[in-house]
């Protein structure tokens, strides 16, 4: 099957995810309003599209509603994890998203329910809840291998310790370069390497391309950050400028040159990029979406 451009996969998860949390957020209650709130603000989508790539890498056709499951539940924890980020005990941000934080729209306790909900409800999406799946014995054994990967992933190995790092080193002296890697590694790194993993299961990669692909995430996720950090005074991202810095973020600009650090960015991601020569099918509009981060301003 003619793979799905990134224009076209960007506006096919658009449609098939309002889709999505407008039937599943339709309860009446204020918790569905505050989640669907949090849902609709307008990302960049980067892990969904980065496991749609993988996904559709061997001819997997995306139209297919159970293989976008996995899409609708890294966005839905990686919005978790945004809610949660800008409450006032962590980052206490008042932007996300070009709109009102959900605390700053509700409060904080409606906002730290939130994220619990979507946490939750993505484990049980994936699991085969809310979308009336029927999968047979291959395909309930891939969505355990994804379920595997996206919880370490996201839990007290991965971004979840990524995200007590950031609370440790904010304003604290003698952190090293080591201290720096492995915070953002776990937090931004581990989920964007979990969705190119959990792509590559989707698409049927043996064993040596799920790790090559993992590996492939783990730098990109990497790069990613960087790329956040320099864009950190910038205007127009949708987020409340010059916050990092501020706070006393533990951030690439605290042991790095703006050009030595926009050049560490390009090293990760050309290394990464070194990876896809191991894929066996052509991946033009994965190199494309990968190289078009390292530009992004926002």
């Amino acid at each position: 099957m003619e793979q799905m451009s990134i224009s076209s996969l960007r506006q096919h998860f658009e449609s098939s995810w309002q889709d999505f949390i407008s039937t599943h957020y339709v309860y009446e209650g204020l918790l569905a309003e505050a989640c669907l709130y949090a849902l609709q603000g307008a990302g960049k989508r980067t892990r969904p599209i980065l496991y749609m790539l993988f996904a559709q890498s061997f001819g997997k056709d995306l139209t297919q509603s159970q293989l976008m499951v996995p899409a609708f539940a890294l966005e839905m924890i990686h919005t978790y994890s945004l809610v949660h980020d800008d409450l006032p005990i962590f980052d206490d941000d008042d932007m996300r998203r070009g709109r009102p934080t959900v605390h700053v729209k509700y409060d904080q306790a409606t906002a730290l329910l939130v994220g619990d909900a979507l946490l939750s409800d993505a484990w049980a999406l994936l699991s085969g809840e809310f979308c009336q799946e029927s999968l047979d014995r291959d395909g309930i054994a891939q969505r355990m291998q994804m379920i595997r990967a996206l919880s370490l992933a996201v839990g007290s190995h991965g971004m979840v310790q990524g995200q007590m790092l950031d609370h440790m080193w904010t304003n604290k002296p003698g952190y090293s370069q080591m201290d720096l890697q492995a915070l953002h590694q776990k937090k931004t790194g581990d989920l964007i390497a979990a969705a190119c993993k959990m792509g590559s299961l989707a698409a049927g990669a043996n064993s040596e391309l799920v790790t090559v692909a993992e590996l492939f995430g783990s730098k990109i996720g990497l790069a990613f950050q960087v790329i956040d950090d320099l864009l950190d005074g910038k205007a127009g991202t949708g987020k409340s400028q010059g916050k990092d810095k501020e706070q006393g973020k533990l951030t690439f600009l605290q042991t790095m040159s703006y050009d030595r650090a926009s050049a560490y960015a390009k090293e990760l991601t050309d290394e990464a990029l070194s990876l896809l020569t191991k894929w066996p099918v052509a991946c033009d509009a994965l190199m494309t979406f990968v190289q078009s981060l390292l530009g992004r301003t926002y």
